[in-house]
């Protein structure tokens, strides 16, 4: 029998009644011609049988459903024009609808795809740039009109919502702030979180999943101040009991210290950073610094508890360790994202973003501006590469990690391999997680003119300079 999830990337819904699921997948097990055009198959996962529940749509890349398991939309993107496109349907046997069919020119946007569809009607919760913030609405999916805001966090884009296990109820949302929260409006789930952090501290109790009863809880406890680890939690005895590490070599280790601040650039616009302390250097003046820019470059952004790999470690070693945020990342509306795609921003304006914090850090005596390195993956390892060509009195070395050196380059191939291409422009709608065209960085078509900064010139590299493509 062929397994009905073969290619099978998605979970769209989970039956929790009669325990099958609704799997989008790539129907490509005789032929490579539809590859990206999926179809939905229903899969009983005790027997392994399948039906199919949604065709393929030559114009659909990525399906959605509802609460009850029915497909209710179809997302396609051009990536020759920049337009976005969602069909829509109320009922299972009514045909599908083009609702939205949109470029957004600055990229910086949010489409208002559903997040959640509300049971019984034609309305959806969505997120939405609408007044400058990503905020919370209801629309309704046949006209796209919004209503007032439902939910918002004054100064920063909301980054999604929490729903119950099956996809029909809002329980929280997802918040940012310098750092990444599950903020909870169901009372249950609220009371549970609140209960959790009296022992593991404020933010570090995730709550990982429940039973429906709420009576077992797997919590991810840590993370901030120890690293973490996951326990089950049984809220009728009160009992908690660790399932594993995190890091098994580490246990519960303590962390250095990380804190979301405030810096402001040489232009007058202030800047949040993520900052980890060496705890062994703690009150110490002029310690030596690595800034790490994210990657990206637009959209993205650091957290207190994101999942870094090199903050800790670098900090154990003695070393400030500061992400910035700088303009034209995520988070904080869509005025300060378009900041970074402004003549003059790459490269440019978002690279002098990184050399004040040295200035600003340095006037307060933390770090020495002379013993400051700058380390990135992707995007963080262009600016750290550019950082080492434009400013090599600047960084005494540069670590750039799968990085790009060679714009003009990139362009060419990117016009030349991309443009036109599904799977260039393919980025998932999820219910879950916030879908944004204006991820994709390299676009075809839409680069700023300070895109093109080459980087040939490497005999005025005086920085010490690591490059990695991994």
């Amino acid at each position: 029998m062929q397994q009905g999830w073969r290619d099978a990337g998605q979970i769209l819904n989970i039956n929790h009644d009669d325990g099958t699921y609704l799997l989008q997948r790539d129907s490509v097990a005789t032929s490579t011609e539809r590859w990206g055009i999926p179809e939905v198959v229903e899969v009983d996962v005790s027997d392994g049988s399948y039906k199919t529940v949604q065709r393929t749509n030559p114009v659909v890349r990525d399906w959605v459903a509802d609460g009850n398991g029915m497909v209710r939309a179809g997302f396609n993107s051009d990536s020759k024009n920049g337009k976005v496109r969602m069909l829509y349907r109320s009922e299972n046997d009514a045909n599908f609808k083009t609702v939205y069919n949109e470029a957004d020119a600055s990229f910086t946007g949010t489409l208002p795809s559903p997040r959640m569809f509300i049971p019984g009607t034609d309305d959806a919760y969505v997120i939405s740039r609408e007044d400058g913030y990503d905020k919370l609405y209801r629309m309704n999916m046949n006209t796209m009109q919004l209503g007032e805001p439902i939910f918002e966090v004054e100064g920063y884009d909301l980054q999604g919502i929490i729903t119950n296990q099956d996809n029909t109820k809002v329980v929280g949302y997802y918040t940012f702030d310098g750092t990444m929260r599950r903020v909870f409006t169901d009372p249950t789930l609220k009371a549970i979180k609140d209960g959790l952090e009296e022992v593991f501290g404020q933010d570090e109790a995730v709550i990982v999943d429940y039973t429906d009863d709420f009576s077992k809880v797997i919590v991810y406890g840590g993370g901030m101040r120890r690293e973490g680890g996951y326990y089950l939690y049984d809220t009728q005895s009160g009992s908690l009991r660790l399932l594993n590490w995190t890091r098994t070599a580490l246990k519960d280790a303590p962390l250095n210290p990380v804190k979301a601040e405030w810096y402001t650039a040489s232009d007058g616009t202030r800047i949040q950073a993520i900052v980890t302390y060496p705890r062994h250097r703690m009150g110490e003046k002029n310690l030596p610094v690595v800034v790490m820019p994210h990657g990206g470059p637009f959209g993205v952004q650091s957290a207190t508890n994101s999942a870094e790999p090199w903050n800790q470690p670098l900090a154990e070693q003695g070393y400030v360790v500061i992400q910035p945020n700088y303009r034209g990342s995520g988070g904080y509306g869509r005025a300060f994202e378009e900041m970074g795609r402004e003549p003059g921003g790459y490269g440019k304006r978002m690279q002098d973003d990184l050399n004040d914090i040295l200035t600003a850090y340095g006037e307060k005596g933390v770090i020495d501006p002379n013993r400051a390195c700058i380390m990135g993956w992707s995007y963080g390892g262009y600016a750290a590469a550019r950082g080492a060509q434009r400013d090599p009195n600047v960084w005494k070395c540069a670590i750039a990690g799968a990085g790009v050196y060679d714009m003009p380059l990139m362009n060419k191939w990117d016009a030349r391999n991309l443009a036109g291409s599904t799977v260039a422009s393919r980025r998932r709608p999820r219910i879950q997680k916030a879908f944004r065209p204006h991820a994709i960085p390299m676009a075809p078509g839409h680069r700023s003119s300070s895109w093109r900064q080459s980087m040939t010139r490497v005999s005025r590299w005086n920085s010490p300079t690591l490059s990695s493509t991994i």
